[in-house]
Order: C-alpha cells, then sequence, then structure tokens
C-alpha cells in the first residue's frame, strides 16, 4: 500500500491557464510517483499559493532520479537508467507553477 497525502490552502483561485495541460501534467507526476514508489511508500501533493503564483509539488519516497540524469527528463522517452535523488526523507520532488 502507498500512502497518498494532500496539502492543499482553504481555498484555491482561480487560474488563467490551460486547465488541461496542467491536470496532464499533475497527473503524469503522481502517476510516476505511485509508478515509482514501493509499497509502504508515500507520495504527496502539496498545493501553494504565493502572490501571483501557484506551485503545485509532487513529492515522493520512491527511487528518485540521479542529479546526471534529472537534466533529461524532458527528452523524448527520456527514462531514468537509476535513481538516488533525495530531498529530506523524499526522494523526489518535482513542480509546476503557473501565474494567476
Amino acid at each position: 500500500n502507498i500512502r497518498v497525502e494532500k496539502q492543499l490552502p482553504p481555498k484555491l483561485p482561480k487560474l488563467k491557464t490551460d486547465k488541461d495541460k496542467l491536470v496532464a501534467g499533475l497527473v503524469n507526476l503522481l502517476g510516476n510517483a505511485v509508478k515509482y514508489t514501493p509499497n509502504d511508500g508515500q507520495v504527496r501533493l502539496l498545493i501553494e499559493v504565493e502572490a501571483n503564483k501557484i506551485h503545485f509539488h509532487v513529492e515522493d519516497t520512491g527511487i528518485g532520479i540521479s542529479e546526471e540524469e534529472i537534466t533529461r527528463l524532458f527528452e523524448k522517452l527520456g527514462a531514468p537508467a537509476s535513481a538516488n535523488t533525495v530531498v529530506g526523507n523524499w526522494r523526489s520532488t518535482f513542480s509546476l507553477w503557473t501565474r494567476l
């Protein structure tokens, strides 16, 4: 079992963005986080509102990504061969943001 947590502000502002692309990006990040997190691991979605931006963070305790391979993340078919990026107890943290 993987524990999924969320931390959301009490109220989210209206977004002026392509909602379909934002949802697709979050689904992709969350899907990969769950896919690469072992049983008894954790996946967390945090949403933070800041002045004129909203930040979407996906964190997990999965296998992570080496610093060397982070630069390849946005290449087509670029999947990491190994993994080990650690942020505290969390192995991977990816973020999206959009202007309000």
